[in-house]
């Protein structure tokens, strides 16, 4: 896991984008997305990319946003990891940016751990303008 930051707001909660890809995972994406949610930390916003999944995986995103207001979903038709990361970035509004995959999970108190000790910090310097993530970078 690593993390992107967007924007320096140094406040106290700092929002964070959290891009799953969704893929074939309809057995592993229940224990995936049931960890994100039960985080202590929750100035988050959850954002599921089912690319095109054969299986129930679209549904379940889709019954994770009826529950849960920090989730959103898109599908897509399959274009790899790849696109489903580029698509989640497109759409995240988060300051910073992480990545987990959907058959992955995290434990308790993972973010607040990790970001925490980064607000108003310089330790996770954002990368000079690059074309790798040019529409959510900002100055």
């Amino acid at each position: 896991m690593f993390w992107i930051p967007i924007s320096y707001h140094y406040l106290c909660m700092m929002k964070l984008s959290i891009v799953v890809p969704v893929y074939g995972v309809e057995e592993t994406l229940p224990r995936c997305v049931e960890s994100i949610l039960s985080q202590s930390y929750d100035d988050y916003e959850l954002i599921l990319v089912d690319d095109g999944s054969p299986d129930g995986s679209g549904a379940l995103c889709d019954h994770y946003a009826t529950i849960d207001p920090r989730v959103m979903v898109v599908h897509q038709a399959n274009g790899g990891l790849s696109s489903a990361r580029n698509k989640g970035i497109s759409l995240s509004t988060g300051d910073y940016l992480t990545f987990i995959d959907s058959d992955d999970f995290i434990g308790e108190n993972t973010i607040s751990v990790l970001i925490i000790p980064s607000i108003g910090t310089t330790a996770v310097p954002r990368p000079p303008s690059s074309s790798l993530v040019p529409t959510v970078m900002t100055i």
